[in-house]
């Protein structure tokens, strides 16, 4: 376990999935506060939320998953990433304009 630690592409890379991890969370129980504060703790709006943000993980998990071991690992998750960042800017740009 020692010699795993003291590689440093294996360190920097559960690093970063730890800090990747820990901002999905972040977003998600925001997003699940906001709905709660905009629709008076509706638990059918809790629900939608979190069922539209899990189907498209149902949806595209098969397809992606085959593509993903077509492409080059290194680049996909460089991608995937960029997207989640995108993803949060847009939510982010969204909340900003409802103030």
């Amino acid at each position: 376990m020692k010699h795993l630690f003291s590689n440093r592409s294996f360190v920097l890379l559960m690093l970063s999935d730890l800090l990747q991890n820990l901002g999905i969370w972040i977003r998600n129980m925001a997003l699940l506060f906001f709905v709660m504060e905009k629709s008076g703790g509706n638990p059918v709006a809790v629900s939608l939320l979190t069922m539209i943000e899990y189907a498209p993980i149902f949806l595209f998990s098969i397809v992606g998953g085959v593509l993903a071991d077509r492409w080059r690992p290194k680049r996909t998750m460089l991608w995937g990433d960029i997207l989640s960042f995108f993803s949060i800017l847009l939510i982010l740009f969204v909340v900003l304009a409802g103030n």
